[in-house]
């Protein structure tokens, strides 16, 4: 009778093991199945970057791990995505500047015509002219904010677009100014590669 009582232990101790086996290997086979998708759909890409041609970067995403695009419709080869620039003509001083199509252009101020990308309310492009006005004068205009402390100013020559500049940073902002015919033109950062006399 010893040997019976114990083999019906043993075998209820066998029947126990076995269930907690089977239910350990359902267990991984349901873990196996819930995270084999998403092991299939979830890459780990390089953490490399692009620089794009307007100077911000973009890393690689998604499952083929490519680059991302640049921003503000500029292509992998530097090419401008939207349309090609217009050109604003001022006969009356004697030059045409091009612009983003999608940009609006108005006058802001008496002599000075502003271009904005539309982010902002101001003009975040001028072609400003000081008639009968020497560089030194409007350079003047830009340095005395130094000396209320207000900012750091730098002044060197600089050639764009076959144009010898003054370039004049007060700050944070650039200006490229020149003096011809008896007028200064100061012209922004924005603006200055396309910008060309036409008499």
């Amino acid at each position: 009778m010893g040997k019976i009582n114990n083999m019906k232990k043993y075998k209820q101790g066998f029947a126990s093991v076995a269930i907690i086996i089977i239910l350990v290997l359902l267990a991984a086979g349901a873990v196996y199945v819930l995270t084999k998708d998403r092991a299939e759909t979830s890459t780990v890409c390089t953490l490399d970057a692009k620089q794009c041609p307007d100077g911000s970067y973009v890393s690689r995403v998604g499952p083929s791990c490519e680059f991302a695009a640049c921003p503000a419709g500029i292509g992998d080869d530097g090419e401008s995505l939207v349309p090609k620039e217009t050109s604003y003509r001022n006969d009356q001083y004697g030059f045409e500047v091009g612009f983003s199509p999608q940009w609006r252009v108005g006058s802001c101020g008496e002599n000075c015509v502003g271009f904005s990308d539309g982010r902002s309310q101001d003009w975040s492009s001028v072609v400003e002219i000081y008639p009968n006005t020497a560089y030194s004068e409007v350079k003047e205009k830009h340095v005395s904010r130094i000396t209320r402390g207000e900012m750091d100013f730098l002044e060197n020559d600089s050639v764009v677009n076959g144009i010898k500049w003054k370039k004049l940073t007060v700050g944070e902002n650039t200006w490229y100014l020149i003096e011809r015919n008896g007028n200064t033109y100061e012209v922004s950062f924005g603006l200055v590669g396309s910008f060309k006399f036409i008499n």
